[in-house]
């Protein structure tokens, strides 16, 4: 019964429901992640509505990109960071969710061979890397910034010996994209499949709390 009262309030189907998801994710906040509490941070972090992703992240985004640095990487969240991006898009998804989860993800492949040793590449998962590149803005433009760096690491598995063939074609896919990028020759939608790029309506609807609040922000 407690865990079917907390997936309601999650849900955020109704303004008192959102109200009580926005005040838990502000005492999170307080009292801060930790190497215990961190699945929850998570799925506050991944959630829909703004309201939760802001109260739990706090008002100040300048850290949005080290969110996680407390935590060492691990299976569950990079799958979860994939997951994240691969069930939203570009026009989607919010874009401090989507700072926190792209930073993250640099971490575990800054070293691109112990980060594919805790979680395997696909090609799966450069594609959805790859639909949030933005050619029209610039390459120091955070988002790019950051997809750019993991491109880079991964290519860089190049370098080592004994690459198993199907590895390889796999670095040699991440730096495609990443040549992609830079090329104004090249649409990345040459070299990315086009179902990416259909992208799902930007209309979203989500519930606010009610005005008042019962923790100090």
């Amino acid at each position: 019964m407690t865990v079917d009262i907390v997936s309601e309030f999650f849900r955020c189907e109704t303004d008192y429901s959102t109200e009580v998801a926005v005040e838990y994710a502000k005492f999170l906040h307080h009292e801060k992640i930790n190497n215990e509490n961190y699945p929850i941070f998570m799925e506050l972090v991944c959630h829909e509505n703004p309201n939760v992703i802001n109260a739990i992240l706090g008002e100040e985004s300048d850290d949005d990109e080290t969110y996680f640095s407390v935590v060492q990487p691990n299976a569950f969240l990079i799958k979860k960071c994939f997951e994240n991006l691969s069930n939203s898009s570009p026009n989607r998804l919010n874009s401090r969710t989507l700072t926190v989860v792209l930073g993250l993800l640099r971490r575990n492949y800054d070293d691109a061979r112990q980060g594919v040793e805790l979680c395997p590449l696909t090609f799966e998962h450069l594609n959805t890397l790859g639909k949030y590149l933005d050619k029209s803005a610039q390459q120091s433009e955070l988002t790019n910034r950051i997809l750019l760096d993991i491109f880079a690491n991964i290519s860089e598995l190049s370098s080592l010996v004994g690459l198993d063939p199907e590895m390889e074609k796999m670095v040699a896919y991440a730096n495609r994209i990443r040549n992609a990028f830079f090329d104004r020759r090249v649409e990345l939608e040459s070299v990315l499949p086009s179902e990416l790029f259909r992208e799902a309506a930007t209309s979203q609807s989500f519930k606010n709390p009610r005005n008042f609040r019962f923790l100090d922000q």
